[in-house]
């Protein structure tokens, strides 16, 4: 795209608020609600005849920076490109080539609306004539699959077209995953339409399933769908596709919050206070109640894994993010989603009506509340304020969550987003409003902004080397307001989320008093690594009082097969991971039922070695757990004594090595996986 066309026509002729321009073109809409900062756009699109690959728009001018959105303006509302356009740049009789073809002669809308969307600045619409000359072009790699009810042993793929050869790849996307159910090889070219495809092992009664498109090893297309035996998928109860420990709480409007939330209980055996980890749903579009359903049950899954070791109670809020919102507004806690009595119509459906996408925040609080009197039976106290984690859309409703209910949240782990909410009012003779600062802070909350528990916060803000990228990508921006906020943002922060955004933040936040600790990790883009799960973890961990939070436990046992009368031993490790000596308290139970418990102090940062040995008296199979975590993989095999192999032996000996290479392992981190 040019940077600056040569321009034949005077911007000045163009209305500021809502008006048409008439002469040839159709409307040039610049809806005066949605403009409130008063930013110049203009723009003029004639109807016209193309071959569908590419559109000209005769003129356009923004004032601030944009994004501009080509997109079918009736029927199933298609985007056929979306480019950012940086302030001031004008275009002239500029040809712009779509990402996808017009398929057919339509009406075809241009919106110019700021970077994160929440508004429009302008638009227009013609009549985009397609001449049928050209050839279909090869569709892009994709794959769809829908919810269904199966015999078990096969499903069927809705879609799928690949323009190179690839992999198609089913796998379980549940709480317990398996192997993968299939993979098939593709060839470049093919194209599928509700394809029965037959597995490799049968699915469990009710399974979340991925399918993925790889091509060269990469996920090009992914989808996910709720797969049932027996039972239509609408149908299914939550809560029998949930595990042992997890609990599907639907929407409670009385108790205040309209959608539902995962709860997961950790099975722990100490008695001791344990802090409440939220997390927020970042997924993609969900159509209906059951896409919600889908998208929190499988975010839940894979976000307990990455805490599970903390053995603290979880809580995954499930607010979607509607067709509607390509802005992202409601997961990312954007001002229109929190303001009270805030008009949210534009990106409300039948499935998620208005009323029921107002005041976010409220509604979080209110699951938290929710949460806690439904933990209020276990055998360990919730502390009264909580502690969250989130990634790239996630960080900041974390982070937003952080600064409108601080006495609400004690420890918050944030990645992927440069530039966080400042607890300032003003910044160089700038008000500075939500969410970049604090100015309308009281109209928002109807409270004072309270900066001391703000202050005492603990936050752990991280970042990969890579994530930063090119300008003129929608990701180069990435701050959520926009018109003369989000200009202030950009004069603050600037731009580049790695190399300004970055170190802006940390330095604000210095000089602010935020207790704040600040991590970039070289060689990683736009994703988690393992380094940073483990870290995020360990500063959790740190920042909990609770007893259980202090230690890392590894064990391993003398025997997987056994004689009546025999003993079997249970050795472990006990690491203390935070900076105080503490005792621990473990109990070992088999079958659930607890047969010893021992108490071991830890110097701050040291290791203690500790020792369980019980005899049985029948054969059987026998599960052994430590404070909830399984002592191998299988049951341990209890025979008579006739039918017993040696004792110890070389199967000692190697189950040692392998327990003292589980430990290091455990010591030196995980790989990034």
């Amino acid at each position: 795209m040019r940077g600056n066309g040569s321009s034949s026509w005077d911007r000045r002729q163009f209305l500021k608020t809502a008006g048409v321009s008439t002469a040839g073109t159709a409307a040039v809409i610049q809806p005066a609600a949605a403009n409130e900062d008063d930013v110049e756009v203009s723009i003029e699109f004639h109807d016209q005849e193309t071959d569908g690959t590419y559109v000209v728009i005769e003129s356009l001018y923004t004032e601030a920076d944009a994004e501009v959105i080509i997109f079918h303006a009736e029927g199933d509302r298609e985007v056929y490109r979306r480019l950012i356009l940086e302030g001031g740049v004008e275009l002239s009789n500029e040809r712009i080539e779509l990402d996808e073809p017009i398929p057919e002669t339509q009406l075809i809308s241009i919106s110019v609306q700021p970077p994160e969307g929440g508004g429009t600045y302008g638009g227009s619409r013609a009549t985009v004539t397609v001449d049928g000359s050209r050839e279909t072009p090869p569709s892009e790699n994709t794959v769809r699959i829908d919810h269904q009810e199966t015999i078990g042993t096969a499903i069927v793929v809705q879609e799928l077209s690949t323009v190179e050869s690839g992999q198609l790849e089913i796998s379980s996307a549940s709480f317990t995953p398996t192997d993968h159910y299939t993979e098939i090889e593709l060839a470049g070219g093919e194209t599928w339409t509700d394809e029965l495809v037959e597995l490799s092992q049968p699915l469990r009664d009710h399974d979340y399933l991925y399918v993925t498109l790889r091509i060269d090893g990469q996920a090009r297309s992914q989808d996910r769908a709720l797969v049932t035996a027996g039972v239509p998928p609408v149908e299914v109860d939550p809560n029998d596709v949930l595990p042992e420990g997890y609990e599907h709480v639907p929407a409670d409007v009385e108790a205040g919050f309209h959608y539902p939330y995962v709860l997961y209980r950790p099975a722990v055996e100490m008695e001791t206070e344990r802090p409440l980890f939220v997390g927020g749903l970042n997924s993609p579009t969900t159509a209906d109640r059951l896409d919600l359903l889908v998208a929190l049950h499988t975010h839940a899954a894979s976000f307990v894994r990455d805490v599970e070791s903390l053995n603290v109670p979880v809580m995954i809020a499930g607010f979607p993010r509607t067709p509607e919102d390509g802005s992202d507004l409601v997961q990312s806690l954007a001002y229109e989603a929190v303001a009270p009595n805030r008009d949210i119509d534009e990106i409300a459906t039948d499935a998620f009506p208005a009323d029921s996408l107002q005041q976010i925040d409220e509604q979080t609080v209110a699951m938290i509340d929710d949460a806690r009197r439904r933990l209020a039976d276990e055998r360990y106290d919730v502390t009264e304020r909580v502690h969250m984690d989130g990634f790239s859309s996630g960080a900041n409703f974390a982070d937003r969550m952080a600064l409108l209910h601080p006495d609400y949240v004690s420890t918050i782990s944030i990645g992927g987003n440069g530039a966080f909410v400042l607890p300032l009012e003003q910044w160089e003779g700038h008000e500075l409003r939500y969410p970049i600062g604090v100015a309308d802070y009281e109209t928002l909350t109807g409270r004072e902004f309270d900066i001391d528990s703000w202050r005492d916060i603990n936050r752990f803000i991280y970042l990969g080397r890579e994530d930063q990228p090119e300008p003129g990508d929608r990701g180069y921006h990435g701050i959520a307001p926009w018109g003369e906020n989000g200009r202030i943002a950009i004069e603050i922060f600037g731009k580049n989320r790695v190399t300004e955004r970055f170190p802006t933040t940390k330095e604000l936040y210095e000089d602010a008093g935020a207790s704040a600790e600040f991590k970039l990790y070289e060689g990683v883009g736009h994703r988690t690594s393992g380094e940073m799960r483990t870290d995020v973890r360990a500063f959790h961990r740190n920042h909990m009082d609770a007893q259980h939070a202090t230690f890392d436990f590894a064990f391993d046992r003398s025997h997987d097969r056994i004689a009546i009368g025999k003993p079997i031993t249970v050795t472990g490790s006990v690491e203390n991971l935070v900076e105080r000596t503490a005792t621990a308290t473990l109990t070992l139970r088999i079958d659930g039922e607890s047969v010893e418990t021992t108490e071991t102090e830890v110097a701050a940062g040291e290791t203690a070695d500790t020792e369980f040995t019980h005899t049985f008296d029948s054969q059987g199979e026998y599960t052994l757990r430590v404070n909830g975590t399984a002592i191998g993989d299988t049951p341990v095999e209890v025979v008579e004594r006739s039918e017993a192999s040696p004792g110890f032996g070389a199967v000692a000996t190697l189950g040692g090595i392998a327990g003292a290479s589980y430990l290091a392992w455990r010591r030196t981190g995980e790989s990034d996986t």
